[in-house]
């Protein structure tokens, strides 16, 4: 088991303890474990907490990139 570099302090710690919040931690789509704070993060349900945070905040950002409202590539919309 490698901890990953985003991992630090308390998060660490828990990682290397908890083998479930490690492999919890591991299945995270990269936008949401760059946005973890690791401090703070002592039990898997905080870590669970978070990562719920920081995916509706990747999910925010990337959601401009799904929007469907434009008329391309259809076209202009005719007069």
């Amino acid at each position: 088991m490698t901890i990953p570099e985003e991992a630090s302090g308390s998060l660490k710690a828990l990682l290397q303890e908890n083998s479930e919040a490690y492999e919890y931690f591991e299945s995270l789509h990269p936008a949401v474990k760059a946005r973890i704070v690791s401090d703070g993060i002592s039990s898997p349900e905080e870590l669970a907490a978070r990562a719920n945070e920081a995916a509706g905040v990747a999910m925010m950002d990337f959601s401009g990139i799904y929007d469907d409202s434009d008329p391309w590539p259809n076209g202009p919309k005719e007069p």
